[in-house]
């Protein structure tokens, strides 16, 4: 799954239910998954780590130029 955009609501502000319907069409039937997120400015980091602290989950940050650590984060 890959977010061009996070999810917000009427507000502005982070929409995790809408995220989480995101990215449940991955990892189906016991398979694995993985929702790549594509963080620009400095609100997309705000609305992201909301998103995160909502579920307790860490997001992991990879920087653009970093191919290595998305490519090892994708392994399953």
């Amino acid at each position: 799954m890959i977010n061009f955009e996070l999810p917000v609501d009427k507000h502005g502000r982070a929409d995790p239910a809408t995220y989480i319907h995101r990215i449940g069409r991955t990892g189906r039937w016991t398979r694995k998954g993985a929702a790549i997120n594509f963080v620009h400015d400095k609100k997309s980091e705000e609305i992201m780590m909301a998103i995160s602290r909502h579920f307790g989950r860490e997001i992991k940050l990879i920087q653009h130029d970093n191919i290595e650590q998305l490519t090892e984060l994708l392994k399953f």
